[in-house]
């Protein structure tokens, strides 16, 4: 039986990397008249968060976005999210549960010269007194590959999204020392990067101007465009027969730009963006065709 690896309640996950930590938050009785130390600690608050990273699978992973961070299935956004319990195992077949646990936020990245790759973060409640038994993960899936993916008519370096649902756990009442439920406490976001390559300039064209520029020191109106239009990113199986997933972003809004050079490098363009978030346009993933 396969222990050594994560899982979300009782399916395992081909990961590359995780970690986790748990704080007591201690009570401490210091800066006590007459005493130089500190006489007497107890237990305090019991928080709990974490981290794993993984090859991007769509087909297992987009399931797990949808529902655990964006709330709704099919694109938008949604007001509830899923909980889990997340399952660590270590090489000697030691196994440890966290219950009630929820994403924090995910990010996708693709590269030239990688896979794509995915990383969640996570917030708990407590330790389960009993452990979820880990099985052995499905690796069957195929993985994208930098060669095989592309965005619609951009010609890039790399691309990185980010899917953000801040979630408080300080629902704390007498009597207990662990939350008593994981709520949302500030607004879904949905924001990333794209390295341009070198004879890309179009989308930083688009971000160096504003569309008032013929207006810049009077009292005209001001339109301040920063709309960059729909992002839509296609990945294919590493054969390129398959279709895994399209991820379309229906409207990207300019951030900020980064060009720099050195010496007898090549430029580096950067773009940061952010993305509209509402209920029924956020992000889309599509299914995979054969």
């Amino acid at each position: 039986m396969f222990t050594k690896g994560l899982a979300l309640n009782t399916t395992s996950l081909p990961i590359l990397s995780t970690n986790y930590s748990t704080d007591r938050n201690l009570i401490i009785e210091s800066e006590s008249c007459g005493v130089v130390g500190e006489p007497k600690i107890y237990g305090g608050l019991y928080t709990t968060n974490g981290q794993f990273s993984a090859a991007y699978r769509p087909q297992l992973f987009n399931p797990i976005i949808e529902g655990g961070l964006l709330g709704k299935l099919g694109g938008g956004i949604g007001e509830t999210f899923a909980f889990y319990d997340v399952s660590t195992g270590d090489e000697f077949g030691k196994v440890w549960t966290f219950a009630s646990c929820a994403l924090t936020s995910c990010e996708i990245s693709m590269r030239v010269r990688n896979f794509a790759q995915i990383t969640f973060d996570w917030i708990g409640t407590y330790k389960k007194p009993l452990a979820h038994v880990l099985s052995t993960p499905d690796h069957s899936s195929s993985i994208p590959i930098f060669y095989n993916a592309s965005i619609a008519g951009v010609k890039c370096q790399g691309i990185t999204i980010k899917i953000t649902r801040p979630l408080g756990n300080d629902d704390h009442i007498l009597g207990s020392e662990y939350t008593q439920s994981i709520y949302q406490n500030d607004n879904l976001s949905i924001e990333g990067t794209i390295q341009l390559s070198n004879r890309e300039y179009t989308m930083l064209d688009d971000l160096l101007t504003t569309g008032d520029e013929a207006s810049w020191n009077n009292d005209d109106p001001k339109s301040n465009l920063v709309d960059l239009g729909e992002l839509s990113i296609v990945m294919h199986s590493p054969d390129g027969y398959q279709r895994l997933t399209t991820i379309t972003i229906p409207h990207v809004n300019a951030v900020s730009g980064n060009v720099s050079v050195e010496g007898a490098s090549r430029f580096e363009k950067t773009i940061q963006w952010r993305a509209t978030t509402s209920d029924l346009d956020a992000i889309v993933f599509g299914a995979a065709s054969e």
